[in-house]
């Protein structure tokens, strides 16, 4: 008896990830678990939840795990080319957009050029007490989030979407929309779970091209201060074209911005 409990003991914590093989999918999204079955044309990775079957025509790349005792992280990725974070920070205007490897509302690791795929990107970055950024989430629909009111003069994004880009959804393929939680509740960096939370109440969850990212401390400061609120355009090569982001932008949303994003998407 004491042995069996001992290997099933093993097994969680290897499902857990203490024994954790890295899998980064074609979309950018990067999962961890124990790879038990392997074959040309998939696998079956073991995570705390279950067992999960990938195609292998889904998989940019796979790390193993090297070692039998790696030390465990639900912060960080185990593998060293995932490190969480910007690849540089800010983002400079007509360059190319700082590659961000961060958590996601669903507890992915994704990186922000794998999900862009060839996509226009409309990029929020977010303070969870800002006003703005609740009614641009649809506050006015579902609530304050934490008890702060969203802002009275401002509609979802989804509405000025619909608006000023030629009636484009925010739910279409070929665009991705991306919030960049840079602050909580406290003005610090958020935690994956608050995330989580901000993405339940905002109704984030059953939109494929969207992402909720929870930025990392490093990214905290005056500079992504004052990038709140508003929304930067990445065009589908990867690029930084609008900036509508802060209390002085130098794009207008409406009628720049916003009307931009259908000749992108050509």
């Amino acid at each position: 008896m004491r042995s069996s409990f001992a290997i099933l003991a093993f097994l969680n914590l290897s499902v857990l990830g203490l024994l954790a093989d890295d899998v980064l999918l074609k979309d950018g999204t990067i999962l961890s678990g124990k790879i038990s079955v392997e074959t040309n044309t998939k696998i079956i990775l073991q995570q705390s939840d279950g067992s999960r079957m990938i195609e292998r025509a889904s998989i940019a790349s796979i790390r193993k795990t090297q070692t039998e005792n790696p030390k465990p992280s639900r912060t960080a990725p185990t593998n060293p080319n995932f490190k969480l974070g910007a690849e540089f920070w800010p983002p400079v205007a007509n360059k190319p957009y700082p590659d961000l490897t961060l958590y996601d509302h669903r507890g992915n690791i994704v990186k922000l050029s794998k999900i862009a795929r060839d996509r226009v990107v409309l990029l929020e970055p977010i303070g969870m007490t800002c006003q703005a950024c609740q009614a641009f989430s649809g506050g006015h629909k579902y609530g304050p989030f934490k008890g702060v009111t969203p802002q009275e003069n401002l509609e979802s994004i989804e509405k000025y979407l619909s608006q000023y880009a030629r009636g484009l959804e925010i739910q279409n393929p070929k665009i991705v929309y991306v919030q960049l939680i840079l602050f909580d509740m406290d003005m610090k960096a958020p935690s994956v779970e608050s995330v989580k939370e901000w993405a339940r109440h905002y109704r984030f969850g059953g939109r494929q091209n969207t992402y909720v990212l929870a930025g990392t401390p490093e990214m905290v400061g005056d500079v992504s201060y004052d990038m709140i609120p508003g929304f930067h355009l990445i065009d589908r090569n990867f690029v930084f074209r609008g900036d509508s982001a802060g209390h002085q932008p130098k794009h207008n949303l409406w009628r720049e911005v916003l009307p931009s994003i259908p000749v992108m998407m050509r």
